[in-house]
């Protein structure tokens, strides 16, 4: 396999329009369409969304907001439900996740953000989804919180705005206070 060289990119280009920069936090994923999708946590410690306007295109719809405004916003985790829609995750000061999955790609509706467990001091969020579909949402504690730890939360079921209890993953050494 042959080295990337810098000639291989395109050149680095601004994403979207109207953002309250400065953004903290970014998280990406592809929709059901094949589009990029960028959520960040913006000047106002809210989530903003931008998608590709065509798949694999270089133009991008300017920033949304989607609803979600807690003092503290921090983490933000992107990634696909079993229908391949984007779902997102944010947690706030308070330590508390928040979801939202996206209904469909084309309209851009969401489902709303919702509580989805309790996450004290993340310092990042990612989304995976699991072989038959549901997601799960893995946070890292700082070294001083539980040990520095990476947890896990999974969906109740494909597709569901429900959660798991929030677990250490069995791969990962957690020291518990």
């Amino acid at each position: 396999m042959k080295p990337s060289s810098p000639n291989d990119w395109y050149g680095w280009q601004a994403v979207g329009e109207g953002g309250l920069v400065p953004f903290t936090d970014l998280a990406a994923s592809i929709d059901e369409n094949g589009s990029m999708n960028v959520s960040a946590v913006d000047s106002q410690t809210e989530v903003s969304h931008a998608k590709q306007q065509v798949a694999s295109g270089r133009l991008w719809t300017g920033y949304t907001h989607l609803g979600l405004t807690l003092a503290g916003l921090g983490a933000v985790a992107a990634g696909l439900d079993g229908n391949g829609n984007v779902a997102l995750g944010s947690v706030n000061g308070d330590g508390v996740v928040w979801t939202t999955q996206e209904r469909t790609a084309l309209s851009a509706r969401w489902s709303g953000w919702q509580p989805s467990a309790h996450a004290p001091r993340t310092l990042a969020l990612t989304f995976q989804a699991s072989a038959h579909g549901t997601l799960a949402l893995f946070d890292l504690t700082p070294p001083d919180v539980e040990g520095g730890s990476v947890w896990m939360i999974g969906q109740a079921g494909l597709d569901s705005t429900e959660w798991s209890a929030r677990t250490t993953t069995p791969f990962f050494r957690a020291s518990r206070p």
